[in-house]
């Protein structure tokens, strides 16, 4: 009892030694209690099919995160790159930073390209995850930044530019999974499991940038619906994803979208046929398995301790340990549903041969997977 009381002690002199930096005044630490995630039957039934996919490029990228396939061409965006394969074959690379330390063994730090779509006829836009949003020409090679991450908009500053959608030339939805963190050291937001996630729309001609969604634990993927009234948005840390109306009769309201899902989603994108939805899920929630995500959100004291006075630097040697499909068998795990947020089928990899997804997308005849910690596509036939 002694030892624990002199610990006890310690542990409070440090607390109360340690200066909080100001812009964690602001953060809020509430109890959130998920739901037991869901039963791996009926269309959540085990299979192994991702595990037996078709490896593409190994080893020629490094996470590749999103892609955009047009016909016989796929756009990969990629740790400090974006490619152009043609035919299967890689045609062209354009790095984000050109310095030797870059082009040698990238890191979040020389460029991190996310989300990606098409602008127009010329130009691809995407999210960076340390720049802010760009546009990119393929044909020419230029890189043009439209959001500088850190500059001041009427009051906001996006940080970690995660997921774009394109509504029109003009106007984007994107994520900014945290004002707090980007790319380089996102770690704390997750074992903090802060709400500092937003969604912002952006009027390029005329530079604007406006807040629709914020305090979110985590945004992510976005995806226009069909109607081009509203948009679904991932929120990662609670295995959600969310539904706003940006027209119509319920314009600048929210409402849940999917809950309780298996797993915490990362990027939403429809089908070639546009009947259904593809949902990424970076890490999955296994029922009867202990998850710690969901564990912490219940316990803002041990949130907040591990956020302000925990070394930010153990946090993220910890997350990448056990992240890394090196160091244990990662679960991979993808679904499919319909237009109105219900779960048709799944796919598994439950040997963890294709883990951490970060998206989904199919040209009509393959379904190809994009993750953020392996370095190659997969796909299998559908």
């Amino acid at each position: 009892m002694f030892k624990i009381a002199i610990i006890a002690m310690a542990i409070g002199y440090y607390l109360s030694c340690f200066k909080i930096p100001k812009e964690w005044e602001e953060l809020k630490f509430e109890a959130i209690e998920l739901k037991t995630p869901p039963s791996l039957d009926g269309p959540l039934k085990m299979d192994y099919v991702i595990d037996n996919a078709e490896i593409l490029f190994k080893d020629e990228m490094i996470r590749p995160e999103s892609i955009v396939i047009e016909e016989d061409a796929i756009y990969v965006s990629a740790m400090n790159e974006l490619v152009k394969i043609v035919n299967g074959k890689i045609v062209k690379k354009i790095f984000i930073s050109t310095t030797k330390e870059c082009l040698k063994s990238p890191i979040p730090s020389c460029g991190c390209p996310l989300g990606i779509r098409r602008l127009n006829k010329d130009l691809f836009i995407f999210a960076d995850g340390v720049n802010g949003l760009s546009t990119v020409n393929f044909e020419t090679g230029d890189i043009k930044t439209l959001i500088h991450a850190g500059k001041n908009y009427n009051g906001y500053s996006v940080s970690f530019a995660n997921d774009v959608d394109v509504l029109d030339e003009e106007n984007v939805f994107f994520t900014d999974s945290s004002w707090l963190y980007d790319e380089t050291n996102p770690y704390p937001a997750f074992f903090g499991e802060l709400n500092t996630g937003r969604v912002y729309k952006y009027n390029i001609k005329s530079d604007t940038l406006t807040l629709l969604i914020d305090e979110m634990y985590y945004a992510n993927g976005i995806q226009i619906l069909p109607d081009k009234k509203s948009f679904i948005v991932s929120e990662t840390l609670t295995a959600r994803i969310y539904r706003y109306y940006f027209d119509g009769p319920k314009n600048g309201s929210t409402e849940i979208f999917m809950d309780n899902l298996p797993g915490h989603p990362d990027n939403l994108r429809l089908s070639s046929d546009k009947k259904f939805l593809w949902i990424a899920l970076a890490m999955p929630r296994i029922s009867g398995k202990y998850e710690s995500v969901d564990t912490l959100l219940k316990y803002p004291s041990i949130r907040k301790i591990l956020h302000n006075y925990m070394p930010h630097s153990i946090l993220t040697a910890v997350f990448k340990y056990f992240n890394d499909p090196r160091n244990s068998k990662v679960y991979g795990l993808a679904i499919e549903a319909d237009l109105n947020g219900k779960i048709q089928r799944s796919f598994h990899s439950p040997e963890g041969n294709v883990n951490n997804l970060s998206q989904l997308t199919d040209d009509g005849k393959f379904l190809y997977f994009c993750s953020y910690a392996n370095p190659f596509l997969a796909r299998i036939e559908l």
